[in-house]
């Protein structure tokens, strides 16, 4: 990030293959950008001792092969919502499937491990989510996420993040 002006994405030369919106701290960045890399003489050294140095465009820019290109997107989340759900001995849901969600943060609220999964979960098959307050698990799903615990009925915090 630029700190002058706050632009993500400053500059981008290269050719007509490039296209994006640049950003800034309350407008990200978007679109598609090249990728390239600069191309060198010849290697050796120089009659001067020094290194040989990369090529300049007929311009006086860095001359550079496309490499490859970058999707540039927004980062955060438009919406979040949370919520706490009671865990028991049978497969129990904890949030329904989204399916813009990019997130869901668990945390367990109790001393008690639990298991995250899909709607067959098990304390044999499941994510364990140890039992200490606090420990959380990050998940990138659109499906259905179901928690079981072996006994008891702790409770468990979400924070699902989606457009």
């Amino acid at each position: 990030m630029n700190p002058t002006n706050g632009s993500v994405l400053t500059s981008v030369a290269g050719g007509g293959d490039v296209q994006y919106q640049e950003g800034n701290t309350t407008a990200p960045a978007t679109g598609t950008v090249a990728l390239g890399r600069y191309v060198a003489a010849p290697p050796g050294t120089l009659a001067d001792g020094s290194l040989s140095a990369p090529l300049l465009d007929n311009y006086g820019q860095l001359k550079v092969v496309p490499v490859g290109t970058v999707t540039v997107s927004n980062v955060g989340a438009s919406n979040f919502s949370t919520g706490q759900v009671a865990l028991s001995s049978t497969a129990t849901q904890i949030v329904s499937s989204r399916s813009t969600r990019r997130s869901i943060t668990i945390v367990n609220l109790s001393t008690t491990d639990m298991y995250i999964g899909g709607s067959g979960v098990t304390t044999s098959d499941g994510q364990l989510l140890l039992g200490v307050k606090g420990t959380a698990i990050t998940l990138e799903v659109i499906g259905a996420v179901y928690g079981i615990v072996a006994t008891g009925t702790p409770s468990v915090s979400y924070e699902e993040e989606y457009s």
